[in-house]
């Protein structure tokens, strides 16, 4: 079929670079390219020979050549059949050149990062969303890599932030070298980038081999080993890597960052430049975090918290004192071991709230026993160093003790050696202050932390506590544990009083007894009481008898 033109726009003409005498009368096909004539006419053919009922519309987009055929315009082909007498058909064309470039430019700045030229974090949003629904459909699998460059900071303090860009340009050229064809590079911050090797060609059940991406992975940290040459500078740059393999179909978008970032911790734990693989069992540990973070908002969860109380005896079997722990049980999270809470509530602040929780529930049980118990034995409680560092922290612990009219000599504090090294002088400035007063104070976890007989020599401590960790070496009473021995003989020479917590054997209990230890806590002679078991043990007045 001839498609001839009779009526052209004076826009067009001066489009194809050619006359008005030129293009009336010409065949349309002799402006738009082989390829597509080949397989489009035969459709619009088609159209024009049959009669439908209505009108028949097309709209697309072809290239087309100028009258000198070296400039490729795109056209929008509006077809539309009429039916009358006479077949025919109206051809709207225009130059959309331009509308594609501004286009590709609005694409260039939404998905792509301007300094690297590498995909944005949009982009890479996008991608992801798409890898993890074609997974879970059986279409195809794919891994990312979190790609983070060590201490990049000091590049930017020692050469320069424009130097830092030019490294960072570097840097993506070798990443991009390093990893597979198939692969993707974008943008996630500063000086991270997320790499996705997404294999189209491979099925679901092939994901890539562990094997694999430590080849990509030892790739790109090899490529790093040889300076980069900057503005005739030799700058060394080293890149530590997170992979998260695809298998793991059972995540979701929002698990994805906060697994990396959580393995990219580890490889850095070693000083950088390693890889380490995310772990499957971190999934459910990170949202078993999430969760825990989102109840700690609310307001009343401390509502939730219980105590607990673990009894102390002496080597005679007399009850001599005992340790508040503390118990949450959610509604919807079930049991929260302290494991977990404690940790987290250090990070996000909560420590605080929850520590002031147990000093008021301590002093109003004080306050309840104190009227109907004879026996009257002081309470240990955790203090966190968040918690001491807090400056109304002894104002406020001072006035809940007078509050319920407990005397300060019936709470102890148990620090850790930990707590110390936050702020040395400003605790112990502190704990002399509360001493002074009637507050006794705790070493608990003794050498688990930055033990030193210089800073212990100074301490307002009465006792120190050996951390269950020690006490497990313990096998038999005949079989010396050296770090044992060597805290009690030096509490000993300090005056200090000895409590060894978690005994849970004889064997145990009579290898610390053999070398003097004052205080016993742990299974063995009971596991941590409720409130009412307590106030029981304390009316019948009994000692334990091993």
């Amino acid at each position: 079929m001839q498609n001839i033109q009779k009526y052209l726009d004076f826009k067009l003409i001066i489009a194809f670079g050619a006359n008005l005498d030129e293009l009336i009368g010409k065949n349309k096909p002799i402006f738009i390219s082989e390829s597509f004539t080949f397989k489009y006419q035969p459709s619009i053919d088609k159209s024009l020979l049959t009669e439908p009922v209505s009108n028949n519309k097309l709209c697309i987009e072809l290239p087309c050549l100028n009258e000198g055929n070296s400039e490729l315009l795109q056209e929008l082909l509006d077809i539309e059949v009429v039916i009358d007498k006479k077949a025919g058909f109206i051809d709207t064309s225009r130059n959309i050149t331009e509308r594609n470039d501004l286009d590709y430019r609005i694409k260039k700045l939404a998905f792509y990062d301007p300094l690297t030229g590498v995909y944005n974090r949009k982009a890479f949003e996008i991608k992801l969303i798409e890898c993890l629904s074609s997974l879970r459909t059986g279409q195809g699998c794919f891994s990312i890599l979190l790609v983070d460059i060590d201490k990049f900071s000091q590049v930017n303090l020692i050469y320069g932030e424009k130097i830092g860009d030019l490294v960072l340009k570097a840097f993506v050229l070798r990443l991009s070298q390093s990893i597979p064809q198939w692969g993707s590079i974008y943008r996630h911050n500063a000086d991270s980038f997320f790499v996705i090797l997404n294999d189209k060609n491979a099925d679901s059940q092939s994901e890539i081999s562990y094997k694999k991406l430590v080849l990509v992975a030892e790739k790109i940290i090899h490529a790093l080993s040889s300076p980069l040459s900057i503005d005739n500078k030799d700058i060394y740059i080293a890149a530590s890597i997170s992979i998260l393999k695809s298998k793991k179909i059972n995540i979701s978008y929002n698990d994805v960052k906060p697994l990396l970032e959580t393995a990219l911790r580890r490889a850095k734990s070693n000083g950088g430049g390693e890889f380490a693989l995310a772990s499957e069992t971190e999934i459910y540990y990170l949202k078993r975090q999430s969760e825990i973070a989102m109840a700690m908002q609310n307001k009343n969860f401390t509502n939730e918290l219980s105590l607990v109380i673990q009894p102390q005896y002496s080597i005679d079997g007399s009850l001599v004192g005992a340790e508040v722990l503390v118990r949450w049980y959610s509604p919807i999270l079930g049991v929260v071991t302290p494991a977990e809470f404690i940790p987290l509530a250090e990070n996000n602040g909560k420590i605080i709230l929850i520590g002031e929780w147990v000093i008021d529930s301590v002093c109003q049980l004080l306050k309840r026993y104190k009227k109907n118990c004879a026996c009257i034995p002081s309470l240990s409680l955790n203090i966190s160093a968040k918690q001491i560092e807090q400056p109304n922290f002894s104002d406020t612990l001072l006035s809940t003790l007078a509050h319920y009219d407990v005397s300060p000599s019936h709470i102890q504090l148990e620090i850790t050696e930990h707590t110390l090294i936050t702020d040395f002088d400003l605790i112990v400035s502190k704990m002399n202050y509360l001493q002074g007063l009637g507050v006794r104070f705790s070493l608990d976890d003794f050498g688990t932390g930055y033990s030193s007989l210089s800073y212990l020599q100074n301490l307002p401590i009465t006792e120190l506590k050996i951390d269950k960790s020690f006490i497990d070496e313990i096998v038999d009473e005949f079989f010396e544990v050296c770090i044992v021995d060597s805290i009690i003989l030096m509490a000993k020479n300090l005056n200090l009083k000895i409590v060894a917590e978690g005994v849970e054997t004889k064997k145990q209990f009579n290898y610390l007894s053999a070398r003097n230890c004052d205080i016993y806590q742990g299974y063995l002679f009971s596991k941590p009481l409720c409130i009412d078991k307590w106030l029981a043990l304390l009316n019948q007045q009994s000692s334990f008898e091993v």
